[in-house]
């Protein structure tokens, strides 16, 4: 990953700050941007919710965002990545991440090399997973402590079920 300047990082941070509250389900209030692709709760019915949406005047700033706690059955999916079992969300992050890839594999106008990762809260948390998979940048806002998670076999059996391996 190339170094950015710090007004650039400060920058993304801002626009993170954004997608954050957009995954909430208020996404584009700003006109500069367009949802390209977003989860559908036929297909992801554990309460995983993202989208990727780009700047339709810059097509460098592309966002994966990712919504945080709205629901009791996200508390549960917390919990479940520490002990119980693998977490449905967590699957469904990487699944929708397969999505994504393929999404830019037919669009060439965008680039997967300028993807970042947003999200608040538990959509942070899963941020920072995906970003620790793959090194895409991730910023997460308010976000749970997920190291204990990255360091059990549960991160890895995700990874497997994915068909991903760490930093594809």
């Amino acid at each position: 990953m190339p170094d950015k300047s710090i007004d650039q990082i400060i920058t993304d941070a801002k626009v993170a700050g954004k997608i954050a509250k957009w995954s909430y389900g208020d996404k584009v209030i700003d006109n500069d941007w367009v949802v390209l692709l977003e989860t559908n709760d036929l297909f992801y019915n554990s309460g995983f919710k993202a989208f990727l949406m780009v700047n339709k005047y810059d097509s460098t700033q592309l966002w994966y965002g990712i919504a945080g706690t709205d629901q009791a059955i996200d508390t549960l999916q917390f919990s479940s990545i520490y002990g119980l079992s693998g977490s449905s969300q967590v699957r469904d992050m990487y699944r929708f991440y397969g999505d994504v890839k393929r999404y830019l594999g037919l669009h060439p106008e965008y680039s997967i090399s300028h993807l970042k990762i947003s999200g608040e809260s538990w959509g942070g948390g899963l941020g920072a997973v995906l970003s620790n998979a793959t090194w895409i940048r991730a910023y997460a806002i308010d976000s749970p402590g997920m190291y204990g998670y990255i360091d059990s076999r549960f991160y890895y059996d995700d990874l497997a079920y994915a068909g991903m391996n760490r930093h594809c």
